[in-house]
């Protein structure tokens, strides 16, 4: 009985390493989760959806534009790791803004 507890805790531990890594790779992860949520809830009609895939595309666009101005300025990583975005938004938002 108590293996199959510790699969359990394996399986859930396996999960939030995914999820970390998903999360790392991915800054608009929770926007794509919404996006897609918002699929499933309206039978998959984007007419529905189209706010949440706009803001998914401007996710996408700002991050890609931050990775551009860090590898410019010689900025490693190039994507800040989870901990750092909301300061790195605070940062560069402004900057985007005013172009």
């Amino acid at each position: 009985m108590s293996g199959d507890g510790q699969k359990s805790v394996d399986t859930v531990q396996r999960s939030k390493d995914i999820a970390a890594k998903r999360q790392a790779l991915d800054p608009c992860l929770k926007e794509n989760e919404m996006t897609t949520q918002c699929m499933n809830e309206n039978g998959y009609n984007g007419e529905m959806c189209k706010d949440f895939f706009e803001n998914y595309r401007n996710c996408k666009k700002f991050w890609s534009w931050v990775m551009d101005q860090r590898k410019k300025q010689g900025i490693q990583p190039y994507l800040p790791p989870p901990e750092e975005r909301e300061s790195v938004k605070k940062e560069y938002l402004p900057l985007l803004l005013k172009k």
